[in-house]
């Protein structure tokens, strides 16, 4: 939030390079033999913040870490970047640059959307109004978490049930579980799912209608998570309902909504993030995406739920 403030976004354009990325991609991933990785897990050991990765790492290329802010304050960011870049400049040379250049050995796996295209959902994420959330917590209802759903068009025969009649059922397989259910429910600090998180989950569509624009249907979801990891203690019980039109040759989703709610649970709560208590109510928006700048983004949860992409 920090870096909507424009003298702080201005600073950071003229005094550093500047990279967006998951924090918890370099927590919870397979490659740890990766120089990538490696210099991560540098910066995040020199952070005062035990367990939390999430904010702005000042760092030189070589993996040293001169501050981790993670506040909300636009003043104290500001000190932050000019102290920090104070620092970098009084270092000698051969201090700030990483001795070994980064090889394609070294390169994370990447992933781009199929050449046919997707349907593009966004998925819009915050907590209930609760009067036990200070402002600083991150699942207060004044903070807004936003996500996306792909879906190619080839797969929406997928939704629609063999005998199109009212009321015939469909029972979606567990690649769309996966996607609407894992990583779209909650509000996403420090939650970090995996597949074997996700421990029910069931998804199906029931035909309300079959008119000129097409099949109208019914989207029905229960699911329940459970983590206990380093990076993610929590559980979340709740339901999803929506409803949507696939046109009559199945080859394009004329309309589509859908909400969830459910009972959320931080067992494992961070000082500066959870301040409140760990039980929240956790809301979710299912929407085609806007297509502005910036929405145009893959969705958080691409190493797990779009495997066949």
């Amino acid at each position: 939030m920090v870096c909507n403030d424009p003298r702080v976004a201005e600073y950071i354009r003229e005094n550093y390079v500047a990279v967006a990325t998951n924090d918890l991609d370099y927590v919870v991933t397979e490659q740890k033999d990766k120089l990538e990785y490696d210099l991560m897990q540098k910066l995040y050991s020199q952070s005062p913040y035990e367990g939390a990765y999430q904010g702005i790492l000042l760092a030189s290329s070589n993996g040293k870490l001169f501050e981790h802010f993670a506040g909300f304050d636009p003043d104290d960011a500001l000190r932050a970047l000019k102290d920090a870049k104070e620092a970098y400049d009084a270092m000698d040379r051969d201090e700030r640059v990483l001795a070994k250049q980064l090889g394609p050995e070294d390169k994370m796996r990447t992933w781009s959307p199929p050449r046919e295209g997707v349907i593009d959902i966004r998925v819009t994420k915050r907590s209930l109004p609760d009067e036990r959330f200070p402002d600083t917590d991150q699942r207060h209802s004044k903070y807004f978490h936003f996500d996306y759903l792909w879906l190619k068009p080839s797969e929406l025969v997928d939704f629609v049930p063999a005998k199109v009649e009212r009321g015939a059922v469909r029972r979606l397989s567990k690649k769309y579980v996966v996607r609407f259910g894992l990583t779209n429910l909650l509000t996403p600090e420090p939650q970090h799912w995996q597949l074997e998180h996700l421990k029910r989950g069931d998804l199906r569509t029931v035909v309300t209608a079959v008119k000129e624009d097409g099949v109208h249907l019914r989207l029905e979801g229960e699911f329940a998570l459970d983590a206990k990891t380093e990076s993610n203690d929590s559980a979340y019980d709740g339901r999803l309902l929506g409803k949507m039109v696939i046109s009559p040759d199945r080859k394009k989703l004329v309309k589509f909504e859908a909400v969830a709610l459910g009972d959320a649970d931080v067992r494992k709560r961070l000082s500066h993030l959870h301040p409140g208590p760990g039980d929240s109510k956790a809301g979710a928006v299912f929407e085609f995406n806007g297509k502005t700048d910036n929405d145009k983004f893959p969705p958080s949860g691409w190493q797990i739920g779009y495997q066949d992409f």
